[in-house]
């Protein structure tokens, strides 16, 4: 049995060791003296203990097996194998013990579980951000190595700067208290946890209290017993520190070596996200810019189309709309009516009061004609003080009787200007599509015609259109 390349482990009934080779002593780190006599479950933990009680109740029953097993070496560490199993029997059959044969499969178990590591974070990078990768990286590595605290620091493209970017999880629910999440420090001023930056190179500190130029913690911060730090290169520069630090044994070249491979696939992936980041503040950026200009289109186009004076609708507005007004009732079968307002005797006004008192007058009626017509109606200034409402799905009784109640608001409007209460009456003439024609020009020039009318009858009075006869128009 000693000529054999694998572990060979007698134990007896008792479970207790009866006989292990050299072989089998060197995996778990002991001498075989130190093995003889002792219980198997003292070379495993309490899950390992659970699953062996299993094993072994299966081979008292003459059941002999193949599975992977996982003992804990004297230093702590994982000791992964593939046991074949044989029970051993008396000359009655009874079982008085087991063979085991013991195959040491650690390092293809400790690259099967970063490989499974590396995949769970390529999963999981595609729906989580930047910082939520880096602190699954380092619960990843705390996990495989079986260390307490983790961090990940990038590096400046003046390679003299350190930002510190995350914890692990455990890190920041169990050691660590201290602040600078996103902070920047410069690099000359850091403890020995930058040497690997320093020496481009991993580095291990197996003993940290006895280490040189520790520079002490700042409060809050997570006592550490070992450390092991890399640096993460592209190209010829160092772009990230990763450290995890205080696993209850020495930290080793296969812990630098899962480290790394899950570092430096996480930095990739970082590199993208960063450049993701970037795009999506830039896109965003442009689309705020974007929705300024067409704000500021809209602005310019409803300036372009409102009355700078009255802040009502004007001329140019009224002839790109009222057409489609028309249009739009000659299809439904609907009525528009057409209100043309005129302030009575405006130019003697502002010849007695000053072009300033007119101007009041002509904001006031802006604003009662803004505060009283339908959503759906239109109220632009056509020109000096002549104002023109449209009104669509209306009708006869309607449309005089919203003519007059303009009328009369406005009349009834005292206006205080420079200690003089101001006031004018309105003259109001209105036409009627389809009645008075099927054009914006017709209906307009018989809405214009009832306006004359109602300056003959003595101003102050609404008229509607009924003669095509009559023609003629006034001023005031």
């Amino acid at each position: 049995m000693e000529s054999t390349r694998e572990g060979v482990w007698i134990i007896d009934a008792e479970n207790k060791t009866d006989y292990v080779n050299q072989n089998m002593a060197n995996m778990l780190g002991y001498s075989i003296d130190e093995m003889l006599c002792y219980p198997l479950f003292d070379f495993m933990d309490e899950e390992g203990k659970t699953e062996a009680l299993k094993k072994i109740e299966r081979g008292k029953h003459g059941i002999r097996e193949q599975y992977d097993f996982r003992f804990v070496r004297k230093d702590g560490s994982d000791l992964w194998t593939i046991i074949e199993t044989s029970p051993i029997l008396d000359e009655h059959g009874n079982y008085i013990g087991a063979l085991a044969m013991v195959t040491d499969i650690t390092s293809r178990k400790w690259s099967e579980q970063v490989l499974r590591s590396r995949i769970k974070l390529a999963e999981y990078s595609l729906s989580h951000s930047l910082l939520e990768l880096l602190q699954a990286t380092l619960d990843e590595v705390e996990q495989l190595t079986k260390s307490e605290i983790g961090f990940f620091h990038f590096i400046e493209d003046d390679q003299e700067t350190v930002s510190l970017q995350n914890w692990s999880t455990r890190t920041l629910k169990e050691f660590c208290r201290a602040e600078g999440a996103g902070l920047h420090y410069p690099m000359d001023k850091a403890g020995i946890w930058v040497n690997c930056a320093r020496e481009h190179r991993p580095v291990i500190n197996n003993d940290y209290a006895s280490a040189a130029n520790q520079r002490g913690l700042p409060p809050g911060h997570a006592a550490v017993i070992r450390l092991l730090t890399i640096p993460i290169f592209r190209g010829e520069k160092i772009v990230a520190i990763f450290g995890t630090g205080n696993k209850p044994t020495n930290y080793n070249d296969q812990d630098i070596e899962a480290a790394l491979l899950l570092a430096d696939l996480t930095w990739e992936i970082a590199e993208r996200k960063i450049t993701e980041e970037k795009l999506k503040k830039a896109n965003k950026l442009l689309e705020e810019q974007i929705d300024e200009i067409k704000k500021l289109q809209e602005y310019l186009r409803e300036q372009a189309m409102r009355d700078a004076l009255t802040g009502l609708y004007n001329r140019h507005y009224l002839h790109e709309n009222m057409g489609r007004e028309i249009s739009r009732a000659g299809r439904e079968g609907k009525v528009v009516g057409v209100m043309m307002i005129d302030i009575d005797n405006f130019k003697h006004f502002n010849d007695t009061y000053g072009h300033q008192a007119g101007d009041e007058i002509l904001i006031a009626l802006g604003g009662l004609l803004n505060r009283v017509t339908r959503h759906e109606d239109i109220a632009c200034r056509y020109g000096g003080e002549e104002f023109i409402v449209i009104m669509s799905g209306t009708n006869i009784p309607s449309m005089e009787e919203r003519a007059n109640f303009i009328r009369e608001t406005f009349a009834s409007l005292h206006l205080l200007f420079e200690g003089k209460q101001l006031s004018a009456t309105l003259s109001i003439g209105i036409g009627f599509f389809p009645e008075h024609g099927e054009t914006m020009d017709k209906i307009i020039k018989a809405a214009d015609r009832a306006l004359y009318e109602a300056k003959q009858a003595g101003r102050n009075c609404a008229k509607i259109w009924h003669d095509a006869s009559k023609a003629g128009r006034v001023s005031e």
